[in-house]
């Protein structure tokens, strides 16, 4: 039985696009401390021309870290009103665009030396969690 593309394509967006994604962003941050220690320091010095003392990190850090969760919540309170607005599909379409754009956005973070590009790019991956997550 050979699976067709558009239905290959559609199952794996969903899938990508969904609570996997989430589990995956929200498992991401923690090992990988180290790497974005020294990122969001070398950026913030880039970017102010000062380095951050270790308060300022850790209020970035929780930033950081709370991008995802408060991205989900707004994609929760909004997901009604886009539901009845537009056809689930149409919803489940703009959140796998959200999706693209939230990893593009962090993917490119690092080139563009930027921390609040990968914030944002967390911030837009929960909007895009919870639109489709409420539509599976």
């Amino acid at each position: 039985m050979v699976v067709p593309v558009r239905l290959a394509f559609v199952s794996l967006a969903v899938a990508f696009g969904g609570s996997f994604h989430f589990g995956y962003l929200t498992f991401l941050l923690n090992p990988s401390h180290p790497a974005f220690y020294s990122f969001v320091h070398q950026s913030f010095a880039a970017h102010y021309g000062r380095w951050l003392v270790e308060e300022e990190y850790r209020l970035l850090w929780s930033c950081l870290s709370a991008a995802l969760p408060l991205g989900a919540i707004i994609g929760v309170l909004v997901v009604a009103s886009l539901g009845d607005d537009l056809s689930r599909k149409r919803v489940m379409y703009m959140a796998v665009c959200l999706s693209v754009t939230g990893s593009m956005l962090s993917l490119l973070s690092q080139p563009c030396d930027s921390f609040e590009l990968y914030i944002l790019g967390r911030f837009t991956s929960g909007i895009s969690c919870s639109l489709s997550i409420a539509f599976q």
